[in-house]
């Protein structure tokens, strides 16, 4: 660690010795954006580093409170940047930390969204990563991302083999041209619709809670065989307010939407309501927790 660690990296990048070039720095963390940002009130270079080596800027230190999502895990969902399809993790999102919401500085052109956080609330979309790649005049290639690595799994933040995936694709699409990797992730995959993941695992997510006027709450499942599913919506004594599905469902992801009325289509008042979900052949069960605010 030195006393001037910005000069020391924009020597890296921007040096031609060597037949190394372009360089690439890969950044990651939900403190980067935020301790440079700060640090560019008493020194504009940890700012101009942000903007013109990087090519982003910090748009708020904390996509929780941006978006309203309080989830414990909230979808990640990357571009072709990154990966060939449009793949989903999970990241933590915990109110004992917060991850980093960037935004691209327009004024690179070679600059853009490499991944984004849910888009949850009314203040999106929320740009999680920002890929430089490397031009004539800015002959390097960086890309930051706003979350820390410990926080990072597949969706729904139930395993952790997405973190392979997703630093597979990333050094393999963004990082291909500097430095070729041979073979291919040595774990199992459970990333949805990653090309050389296995089938999903039976699970089921609730986003868009807490539920505030006017929104509505979805229930997200996941299955690895077609299963006859049933989800009740239960109020604090137990008793059954809504039976939101009770059918079969094919193997996949499915989303269902709840608007917090009951069955009779009654506005329910005020608290805390339950999710419950069964999987009739696999036996899955998953409960999750909802409050509603009116």
């Amino acid at each position: 660690r030195s006393q001037n660690d910005i000069a020391l990296l924009n020597d890296y990048l921007t040096n031609a010795a060597g037949s190394a070039q372009p360089r690439g720095l890969f950044i990651q963390g939900d403190g980067f954006a935020q301790s440079e940002t700060q640090t560019g009130g008493v020194d504009p270079a940890h700012t101009d580093f942000l903007a013109q080596k990087l090519g982003l800027s910090l748009r708020n230190p904390s996509y929780q409170s941006v978006s309203g999502n309080t989830n414990d895990c909230t979808d990640l969902i990357t571009t072709n940047i990154i990966t060939t399809n449009a793949d989903i993790y999970g990241v933590s999102n915990n109110c004992s930390f917060s991850n980093d919401l960037l935004q691209r500085n327009p004024g690179l052109a070679e600059t853009a969204a490499a991944s984004f956080y849910e888009n949850a609330g009314l203040n999106g979309p929320y740009v999680a990563s920002v890929r430089k790649a490397a031009v004539a005049t800015r002959n390097w290639v960086a890309l930051t991302d706003g979350w820390d690595v410990e926080h990072l799994f597949g969706r729904y933040c139930d395993t952790d083999p997405g973190r392979i995936s997703y630093y597979y694709q990333a050094l393999s699409n963004v990082f291909g041209s500097i430095c070729t990797l041979a073979g291919g992730p040595s774990l199992v995959l459970d990333t949805p619709h990653a090309p050389s993941g296995r089938p999903l695992m039976d699970a089921v997510a609730l986003f868009g809670n807490p539920m505030r006027p006017g929104l509505e709450s979805t229930v997200r499942l996941t299955l690895t065989k077609r299963d006859r599913v049933e989800i009740l919506l239960l109020d604090l004594s137990g008793r059954t307010v809504r039976t939101l599905a009770s059918r079969e469902f094919s193997a996949g992801e499915h989303a269902l939407r709840w608007d917090g009325t009951d069955d009779a289509g009654r506005r329910l008042a005020r608290g805390i309501y339950f999710a419950q979900v069964r999987y009739a052949s696999s036996g899955f069960e998953g409960t999750r927790k909802v409050t509603i605010l009116r």
